[in-house]
């Protein structure tokens, strides 16, 4: 069961993750007013993200591997995502594809009993 409820919670961060990247990417491109702001703001958080993970595995020794790299590029999103929307939405969204999660976990588990019992 735990397993279980890790994975459902992956998969809704995963879920999330595409959502967050979806909408970054679409208002790149979308948005002809604001398209010079946002991509100077994904730049910046593509290049900060970056420059910061690499700092890290200077200074806290490990090893840089491509998964890292492709975690802080997806990490650069939600960083974006928060600098152009506020981190309250970010905080918002994270919160609740968490919650759905634990919610369909329980149900699952509740699920499993009631037919345990039969």
């Amino acid at each position: 069961m735990k397993t279980l409820c890790i994975s459902l919670i992956i998969v809704a961060l995963l879920i999330l993750a595409v959502q967050i990247i979806t909408e970054i990417i679409k208002s790149v491109l979308k948005d002809k007013e604001n398209i010079v702001y946002n991509m100077i703001v994904f730049g910046v958080s593509l290049f900060l993200t970056l420059v910061t993970v690499i700092a890290a595995s200077q200074i806290v020794p490990f090893k840089l591997v491509w998964y890292i790299i492709v975690g802080a590029i997806v990490g650069s999103f939600f960083i974006a995502y928060g600098a152009m929307y506020g981190y309250d939405k970010l905080f918002k969204r994270v919160f609740e594809s968490v919650k759905n999660a634990i919610k369909s976990f329980l149900e699952i588990e509740e699920e499993v009993k009631g037919n345990e019992k039969k």
